[in-house]
């Protein structure tokens, strides 16, 4: 069984999110099940304060109106 995150790892995850995606980058966050060919992947852009440890648990990503596990999103291709 996969043991859980570390706060530290946790918090490198973020940081390391940070440091590719800061405040105004867009993103494509999956709002539902990943893996599921009905999930529904919507765009967005990362709001202040960008990724954080969320509870001591989760690592987020805040987005206008909501916070977004690192899990369910992917940084929008840039052109």
């Amino acid at each position: 069984m996969r043991q859980r995150p570390t706060a530290d790892e946790l918090q490198r995850a973020c940081d390391a999110f940070n440091s590719l995606a800061p405040v105004g980058t867009k993103l494509h966050i999956c709002k539902g099940v990943l893996h599921d060919r009905d999930a529904k992947w919507i765009d967005s852009e990362v709001a202040a304060p960008g990724a954080y440890v969320m509870g001591g648990h989760s690592a987020v990503v805040k987005v206008p109106g909501d916070s977004i596990a690192l899990t369910h999103v992917e940084i929008a291709a840039t052109v």
